[in-house]
């Protein structure tokens, strides 16, 4: 059986072949495709839109081999991901018809290649989506918690980019209409929590759902162990705050609360550093949300209390991950993000917030922590129990670690994925 992979991101093997930058992106699908390599029931190949700038000139399709295993990359136009575009369909088909795949297998419907190739192929039969998060409800929650007056205001690089919050979310909007159609024109879907089931089957009632975890990077479920007397105390991390579902504004707020009461907490954020920036540079390359977290920092004099760490690899995570007290994802929506369970995997006691697909992925007060979204003085007093209480916290560590590996067995987790292949592709041939 023959299947074809469609991936948002060059997977990290085939990077090293075509020699371009190491990156931290698509590194959760890095060990099953080596399980997929290996496997004798099926042949697997890949194919990704290009991000190397040099391959981008050219505009030809990209090809390599890692492992027998075949990979393709097309040309797409990354600063339109809103747009739908009929050359990356056309390359796509070519793909297809190269290969000839029995499956394909989508990995996320959150661009528009992913509805690209439903048209490529244009038999829903033998393709197969796998949900990751949806742009369609992201949408919807993109601007919760930040004021009016912020939405509506520019920066200068707002203004050149055009680039501002209301334009953001109406590109998520773009973006979503186009995931909508996506999953209307497919009839099997793969998804991993009751939320991403229930708002798959609200777009298309007639879809066929399979349940199939996914797997973290092996970073962290090979380090060692979060330990409460190794712990930097009052230390919180967050994995990342750029843009605004990831809730930083949220954070500070929280912050601020703990502040008040006299807690000096240390929130360590990985990620973009806007301090890194001169005075110049911040007034033209800084977004509108980015510029409003710094002046919350400033306006509650949190400039100690706030640590930007830049881009982070997996070894650099799973240490912070290990060091810090707590790790908070106060996000406005999430499905099932691979962030919080390699926090749960570490043993980090894990605060996050009640949206989307969590409480599929946590037990509420067993191996994690909730609040409201939003709520800010929720998640403050979430943060000072922990803190007060460490049998608490080594109570969350202990039974996030083994309810997280019952559900990180790769070799369960691929079985699984070939079961739904085999069951797609005989209901594909005996039809």
């Amino acid at each position: 059986m023959k299947v074809l992979w469609l991936c948002n991101l060059i997977l990290p093997q085939v990077r090293n072949i075509l020699g371009l930058n190491k990156t931290n992106g698509g590194g959760w699908l890095r060990d099953i495709y080596e399980k997929a390599i290996d496997s004798s029931k099926i042949e697997i190949a890949t194919c990704a839109p290009m991000d190397d700038i040099d391959y981008k000139k050219s505009k030809d399709i990209v090809k390599a081999e890692y492992r027998k295993s075949k990979f393709w990359g097309f040309y797409k136009n990354n600063t339109r991901y809103e747009n739908y575009d009929l050359y990356v369909e056309m390359q796509l088909k070519k793909i297809v018809a190269e290969y000839t795949p029995d499956i394909v297998h989508i990995w996320g419907t959150e661009y528009s290649h992913s509805l690209a190739m439903i048209k490529a192929i244009d038999d829903s039969g033998k393709i197969v989506i796998h949900i990751q998060g949806l742009i369609s409800r992201c949408a919807d929650a993109y601007l919760d918690g930040i004021p009016d007056w912020v939405v509506n205001r520019l920066t200068i690089r707002d203004f050149l980019k055009r680039d501002g919050l209301l334009r953001q979310q109406e590109k998520f909007y773009k973006r979503g209409k186009l995931e909508i159609e996506a999953i209307r024109k497919c009839s099997y879907v793969m998804g991993r929590t009751d939320w991403d089931k229930n708002e798959t089957l609200k777009i298309n009632p007639s879809i066929e759902y399979f349940k199939c975890n996914e797997n973290i990077r092996s970073e962290f479920l090979l380090c060692d162990k979060w330990d409460i007397n190794s712990i930097e105390s009052n230390s919180i991390f967050m994995s990342q705050g750029y843009y605004p579902i990831k809730g930083f504004h949220v954070m500070i707020e929280a912050l601020n609360i703990l502040k008040k009461k006299n807690y000096e907490v240390k929130l360590y954020l990985a990620g973009f550093n806007p301090y890194n920036l001169d005075c110049f540079r911040k007034k033209i390359f800084v977004s509108s949300y980015i510029k409003h977290c710094v002046d919350l920092i400033n306006k509650y004099q949190l400039q100690d209390n706030v640590v930007f760490l830049g881009e982070l690899d997996a070894d650099e995570m799973a240490y912070y991950l290990r060091k810090s007290n707590i790790y908070v994802m106060p996000s406005t929506i999430e499905n099932s993000p691979n962030s919080m369970m390699e926090a749960m995997i570490v043993g980090t006691p894990c605060i996050v917030s009640r949206v989307g697909g969590i409480p599929t992925i946590g037990k509420e007060n067993e191996d994690c922590l909730m609040f409201e979204n939003c709520n800010y003085n929720e998640l403050a007093e979430k943060i000072e129990n922990v803190l007060l209480d460490q049998s608490l916290a080594q109570r969350l560590s202990s039974r996030a670690i083994k309810n997280m590996e019952n559900v990180q067995n790769i070799d369960d987790n691929f079985q699984t994925l070939l079961s739904v292949y085999e069951h797609v592709y005989n209901e594909y041939v005996t039809r």
